[in-house]
C-alpha cells in the first residue's frame, strides 16, 4: 500500500480511508478496467454483421490486454477470481460478446460458446504476453488464423442444428 501511496502522491493512511486492504484496491483497479474493456466490447463495428463484430470484438479484447499487459493479467488473477463484488463487471464486459453469440449459436449455446471463445483468446493472449511463441512465423496471423477457425467452426455449428 505504501508504495502505491507513493506512486499516486497520496500518503499510505489516506488509501486506507477509502480502501480496506490490498486486495480491495486491486478489486477497485480491476472493476475500472472490466469497465473500460466493456465499453470496448459494446457496438464493437457500428452494427455490422454478427461474424465481423465477433471477429473484431477478439481484436479488441487482444488490442486491450497488449495495451495493458498488467491490468489485464489483474483481471484474471487467483487472488480476484473469486471476488463476487466483480461479478457485475466482469457480466458487463461479457454481455456484448453473448448477445452476438446468442444470435449465432442460439441463447442456450451462448454461454459455453462464450467460454470457448474466451478461452481461446485469454490462452493465446496468456501465451503472447508472456513471450512463449518462439518457433518463428507471425504471431498476428497466427491469432487471426486461430480466430476464423474458432467463428467459422461456431456457424458452422449453428448451421447444422
Amino acid at each position: 500500500m505504501q508504495a502505491i501511496a507513493e506512486a499516486v502522491g497520496v500518503r499510505a493512511p489516506s488509501l486506507y480511508k477509502r480502501y480496506k486492504d490490498r486486495t480491495d484496491l486491486l478489486s477497485a483497479a480491476a472493476r475500472d478496467a472490466l469497465r473500460e474493456l466493456a465499453e470496448l466490447m459494446n457496438d464493437p463495428n457500428g452494427g455490422s454483421e454478427t461474424y465481423e463484430s465477433l471477429e473484431r470484438m477478439g481484436h479488441l479484447y487482444r488490442k486491450f490486454a497488449k495495451k495493458n499487459p498488467r491490468t489485464y493479467s489483474l483481471i484474471f488473477s487467483e487472488v480476484l477470481a473469486a471476488r463476487e463484488d466483480l461479478l457485475p463487471a466482469r457480466q458487463a464486459a461479457a454481455e456484448p460478446m453473448l448477445a452476438l453469440l446468442s444470435q449465432v449459436v442460439g441463447k442456450e449455446a451462448a454461454l459455453p460458446a462464450g467460454r470457448m471463445l474466451v478461452s481461446y483468446l485469454h490462452g493465446f493472449l496468456s501465451m503472447e504476453l508472456t513471450k512463449t511463441f518462439r518457433f518463428g512465423g507471425n504471431v498476428q496471423e497466427a491469432f487471426q488464423y486461430g480466430l476464423t477457425k474458432l467463428l467459422d467452426s461456431l456457424l458452422v455449428s449453428k448451421k447444422q442444428a
